[in-house]
């Protein structure tokens, strides 16, 4: 679960702290889930001021550590090489 308003994050009924970056991250990858999220937009809509400063490695990086702090749930994120990332959910 996902709250916006709190900017909190609840998997499996155990909160899951997330950075400002990573919540942002996250919340785009729901609102665009299942379709793609390239690293353009990712680097557009998360980094936003610094969107032409950012490197892929650093979204890597970032998505690195939200990946981990999702991994026992039943939620995914793929990684497309050198495209981006799409969330999925288990059947």
């Amino acid at each position: 679960m996902v709250d916006s308003a709190t900017r909190r994050v609840s998997l499996e009924g155990k909160e899951i702290d997330l950075t400002p970056k990573e919540f942002a991250m996250l919340e785009l990858l729901i609102s665009r889930a299942p379709a793609l999220v390239t690293l353009r937009e990712l680097a557009q809509q998360v980094w936003t001021d610094e969107s032409r400063l950012v490197g892929s490695n650093a979204i890597h990086v970032h998505m690195g550590r939200l990946k981990r702090k999702l991994s026992y749930g039943n939620v995914r994120i793929v990684t497309v090489r050198g495209q981006g990332f799409r969330l999925e959910t288990a059947a």
